[in-house]
């Protein structure tokens, strides 16, 4: 297994966890902040699988090579389950920003003051 793999997921997880409890972010109750929480919650769970399994063939418990075979097969479907979360997340998260470019403002009654002033 890829040492840095295990940094990457505890860094992850690290960070999920820290959104996720966050009640004292500014803008508590935002879009932003709910769209974060969520996403946060829907990544802990094949993130959680994958420590728990990388775990437990890096302590070199009991595995005999076919179960190491369906353990890493699982640690593949979880990458892909995560991947797939985030694509879902990114694609949400351009159609907010879309919607949001496509906003017409209007500024009435704005002064500019005159250059060097």
């Amino acid at each position: 297994m890829n040492p840095d793999a295990g940094k990457a997921t505890s860094f992850a997880m690290s960070v999920i966890w820290s959104v996720e409890g966050s009640s004292g972010m500014p803008g508590n109750g935002s879009e932003t902040e709910n769209f974060l929480q969520d996403l946060a919650h829907d990544l802990r769970q094949p993130l959680g699988d994958i420590e728990m399994i990388a775990y437990h063939l890096q302590t070199g418990a009991s595995v005999d090579p076919a179960q190491a075979h369906e353990m890493l097969g699982r640690i593949r479907l979880l990458v892909e389950e995560t991947n797939e979360i985030l694509s879902r997340s990114l694609r949400q998260s351009a159609r907010a920003a879309s919607a949001f470019d496509e906003t017409e403002v209007t500024l009435t009654g704005l002064r500019v003051p005159p250059a060097g002033a």
